[in-house]
């Protein structure tokens, strides 16, 4: 049984980060035009071209640069706290 307990216990830590990322996606997302979300998410999740992705949101190629240096910048900021 006490083999059990450090498994769970990293366990139930890992899931806690899990939603925590989760809920700070969501939160960082709600900052955010919902097409600067869409286009840094479409490029870098995606990995869609940026020419692409900015055709599709009809935004420069540019535009997508800067959506995914926001959202990530936003994003370091707000996961910070739990990566300590």
């Amino acid at each position: 049984m006490s083999a059990f307990l450090p498994t769970f216990t990293l366990a139930l830590d890992c899931l806690t980060s899990i939603v925590d990322s989760a809920l700070a996606m969501e939160i960082a997302r709600s900052n955010f035009e919902p097409t600067t979300w869409k286009a840094c998410w479409e490029f870098v999740v995606h990995n869609r071209p940026a020419e692409e992705v900015a055709a599709e949101f009809h935004i420069s190629v540019n535009a997508v640069y800067l959506a995914k240096s926001r959202v990530l910048r936003h994003l370091r900021t707000e996961l910070a706290g739990l990566l300590e």
